[in-house]
């Protein structure tokens, strides 16, 4: 059986880069960063954060930092939202649906009492 290596998952104008080390998560940046920067195209450096899942999550906002090929750093967080899904920083992959539940419970309300 062949393994395949994942480390960049694209999905419309979302980029989602998965690294097994802090050093290799910089060079991954580094090199889609010079991509894109390359095709005319800019990262929303706003909206890019980092996130460790694994037996080592917790150490994530204590990691070195993150840095942009023009120097913006790039925060640790303990919740990324990919494609409408909220994955958490936790010892294993881990989702919060209680966002995806709000608007359909709302909804679901609002037709019972209509």
């Amino acid at each position: 059986m062949r393994y395949v290596c994942t480390s960049i998952i694209l999905y419309a104008d979302g980029i989602l880069l998965l690294s097994p080390s802090v050093v290799g998560l910089q060079q991954l940046v580094n090199v889609c960063e010079f991509a894109i920067n390359s095709l005319g195209l800019n990262l929303n450096y706003r909206k890019s954060v980092c996130m460790r899942v694994g037996p080592l999550h917790s150490v994530g906002p204590h990691c070195a930092n993150i840095q942009s090929i023009t120097g913006c750093v790039l925060h640790w967080v303990d919740e990324i939202r990919y494609l409408g899904i909220y994955i958490v920083s936790s010892s294993k992959l881990k989702c919060n649906f209680a966002y995806s539940k709000k608007p359909f419970t709302g909804r679901l309300m609002l037709y019972l009492a209509g």
